[in-house]
């Protein structure tokens, strides 16, 4: 008996150590590589209200050794969301900034708290893409997938134990 008090003590305090991995909504992404440029990374924000489901906050900086390096663009009021069945809300925004044609995307599922960004910029002849999604519980998706691993792994072994018990 004591033993299992052990493994649940054990158990619960890997419970612990992951709640705070539950961190609230992330709204940001930076450092996404623009592809089809080199030495340019792409950044974004966005607010999000569950109750009137609109965007706000929006904005896209592009930073690098590019022809997009300093590009910036934000848009200054608020948008309300396109409700995607079993998605989440999405949010599409196409701007012109000194001749730089931009597009940003976003779908964002409020339950979850994550969202996929997406997009590009183009100007002339010259332009790049990148995309986004974030991770749940805002870590790595190395740790999220261990601590996934291991929860898993202590359940199948807490039943182990009750099974042999039984028998």
């Amino acid at each position: 008996m004591r033993r299992y008090f052990g493994v649940l003590a054990v158990g619960a305090l890997f419970l612990l150590a992951c709640l705070p991995a539950a961190a609230g909504p992330i709204n940001s992404f930076s450092g996404v590589k623009l592809q089809g440029v080199s030495n340019t990374t792409v950044g974004g924000t966005f607010s999000f209200n569950t109750t009137t489901n609109q965007f706000s906050n929006i904005s896209i900086s592009f930073s690098g050794n590019s022809m997009f390096g300093g590009v910036n663009a934000a848009y200054n009021g608020s948008m309300k969301g396109i409700y995607v069945q079993g998605k989440g809300w999405l949010f599409s925004w196409l701007t012109k900034v000194g001749g730089n044609l931009i597009y940003y995307s976003v779908l964002f599922n409020p339950s979850t708290n994550q969202f996929a960004a997406a997009g590009w910029i183009v100007k002339g002849n010259n332009g790049g893409s990148f995309g986004y999604l974030s991770v749940p519980e805002g870590g790595a998706i190395l740790s999220y997938m261990f601590l996934s691993g291991a929860a898993i792994f202590a359940g199948i072994v807490m039943s182990g134990k009750q099974r042999r018990q039984r028998v």
